[in-house]
């Protein structure tokens, strides 16, 4: 099965386009996890975000606070890699710094510039195939299509969104989809 089979095919971001900041900036939690290519299906060794998935459904209470505390966005760009970040904010007064939102104090990031799905990708036409967030709960992960510009493209179907979540569960991370 091709890239477009699996994940829809690379499309610019709809909606807004891409907002100020998500052309020049990248949250400082980006994570890539290759899911195309030889090896595929197979475990990724000592990757730390799987490291990290598992040890929440797991039970590490730690990483599970956090988790339950900022959204996590993802993203499947034109090569085929999974990108994924902590929603985060960004100033560049006096020097570039971003924070995590924080759903229960959204209030905190007042005055800073949200850094969306777009600023997931290093291609300057920020082309993707598919995107949404990332949630914990009840002791396994569930991925949404939860994105304006990625997750509700035309064509995008549940089955695009279910082979991402089994890509994951390749890698031993319980995921459930959400389709919205």
């Amino acid at each position: 099965m091709n890239l477009d089979e699996r994940f829809g095919n690379a499309l610019a971001p709809a909606g807004d386009g891409i907002r100020t900041g998500e052309d020049q900036y990248r949250p400082t939690s980006l994570a890539i996890l290759r899911l195309n290519g030889p090896g595929i299906g197979e475990r990724i060794a000592a990757n730390p975000v799987i490291a990290y998935m598992l040890a929440v459904q797991d039970g590490c209470r730690i990483s599970g606070y956090l988790c339950e505390s900022a959204n996590v966005l993802w993203i499947v760009d034109h090569d085929g890699h999974l990108r994924m970040a902590v929603e985060e904010a960004y100033r560049s007064v006096p020097s570039f710094v971003t924070i995590p939102i924080l759903k229960r104090n959204g209030a905190g990031s007042s005055g800073w510039t949200k850094l969306g799905h777009p600023s997931l990708l290093e291609n300057p036409d920020k082309l993707a195939r598919i995107g949404g967030e990332l949630r914990f709960t009840r002791n396994l992960w569930v991925l949404t299509n939860r994105s304006g510009r990625y997750g509700r493209l035309r064509g995008r179907s549940p089955n695009h969104l279910r082979h991402v979540a089994e890509a994951l569960e390749a890698q031993g991370v319980r995921v459930d989809t959400d389709f919205l």
